[in-house]
């Protein structure tokens, strides 16, 4: 998902799904949980998880149920938010959450719309499932009583991303490049896992940057077509301010420097 941290653990079903909304869920846990679900023996997952400074997350992939509310698994994707359940989501994890909600009302056609009815579309609590979803009070009344703040934001959220150009200011128009550079790179990443998936050939790499640079160093004659697609997404990221990482010290391979874009046929 665009802007959240992708730290892909094990700790879900293998089947693909397609979920009809977002449950919303309470951490009872200050850091990140990529640790707990990360481990060995854990029987417990989420989608994407929000910290209370704006962190974010994604744990696994939305087209796979994660292991977050039982029965609901496989109906809806799931965001654990950091805090107690006796705290209000901050301003930034609002924002992470409407984030999330916004993508998947573009990606899966999510309803602007909160339900409290299990196997209706929208965002959803964890306690609406009951014993079904594991009898959870999560995440309590504070935060199920900011739904209508995280729909109205993610409405808008979609309506900047969709809005006449001529009605976009330049802090508007810098922000949807920089969003959509980001989409970008996480849809390629996505489709990366999904390659490895059925080739049954899982990445090697637990970075899109580190993917890629592997792909660079393998793929012979393509060297100088991932070197200009890397030097052009850096460019952007320059141009809108959107940070990157740094490139690994030997980047790049000397044979790149003499290669030129477009390759020519042989």
């Amino acid at each position: 998902m665009p802007s959240f941290t992708w730290r892909p653990v094990d700790a879900h079903y293998q089947q693909a799904m397609r979920p009809i909304g977002l449950v919303l869920h309470v951490a009872q846990a200050a850091g990140s949980l990529y640790g707990a679900f990360s481990h060995p023996d854990s029987t417990t997952s989420s989608h994407l998880w929000a910290g209370m400074n704006g962190e974010r997350e994604q744990y696994v992939s939305l087209d796979q149920p994660a292991w977050a509310q039982m029965a609901g698994n496989r109906l809806y994707a799931s965001i654990e938010t950091a805090g107690w359940s006796d705290q209000p989501l901050t301003a930034a994890q609002l924002e992470t959450v409407a984030v999330a909600y916004a993508t998947g009302m573009v990606i899966y056609g999510w309803p602007a719309q909160a339900t409290d009815t299990p196997g209706a579309p929208g965002l959803i609590l964890h306690s609406a499932g009951g014993a079904a979803w594991g009898n959870h009070a999560c995440p309590g009344p504070i935060r199920a009583a900011q739904r209508p703040a995280i729909l109205t934001r993610a409405q808008q959220i979609v309506q900047e991303l969709t809005m006449p150009a001529e009605q976009i200011t330049p802090d508007q128009e810098r922000d949807i490049a920089a969003g959509s550079a980001a989409a970008t790179l996480s849809l390629l990443w996505t489709q990366m896992q999904d390659a490895a998936l059925q080739a049954q050939q899982p990445l090697r790499q637990a970075t899109p940057g580190g993917a890629l640079y592997a792909t660079y160093r393998k793929a012979g004659r393509l060297e100088a077509g991932v070197s200009w697609l890397i030097d052009s997404v850096e460019a952007i990221a320059v141009h809108f301010g959107v940070p990157l990482p740094p490139r690994p010290p030997d980047w790049p391979p000397p044979t790149a420097a003499t290669t030129s874009y477009p390759l020519t046929q042989e």
